[in-house]
């Protein structure tokens, strides 16, 4: 089994591969700096992006997530479960997972709209 496959079994929620401008920073940042990191995939449950930042285990994170149906960015914040180093300068880029604390119902409702929206579209272009 590939580690990927071992992630993808333990995820209540499908993830998506969509490139949404998301901002990400340490909860509790003396600095108010968001970092841009490239999005991956994203499910209602969490996220994975590839950040310059060394995040830790457990650290909490703000997020931001423009998302196409919502003026104002779906803003909650998550925990982080897993960082995997994809390189080794020490300046490489690593893959961080993020699992979100409760969302707002209603931006909840919105993001899960996407998200339907995007696993009929890729199930339409898989035939």
């Amino acid at each position: 089994m590939t580690d990927n496959n071992k992630w993808s079994e333990k995820r209540s929620h499908p993830r998506i591969p969509r490139q949404f401008i998301i901002r990400a920073r340490a909860h509790d940042a003396g600095t108010r700096r968001w970092e841009l990191p490239i999005l991956e995939n994203i499910s209602l449950a969490g996220c994975y992006f590839l950040s310059s930042v060394r995040f830790e285990i457990g650290q909490i994170l703000d997020i931001e997530v423009q998302l196409p149906v919502m003026r104002e960015p779906l803003c909650c914040s998550g925990e982080v479960k897993r960082v995997e180093p994809k390189g080794t300068a020490p300046d490489s880029p690593c893959g961080v997972a993020v699992q979100f604390h409760e969302i707002e119902e209603d931006k909840k409702q919105k993001f899960q709209q996407v998200v339907d929206f995007t696993l009929k579209r890729q199930k339409k272009q898989s035939f």
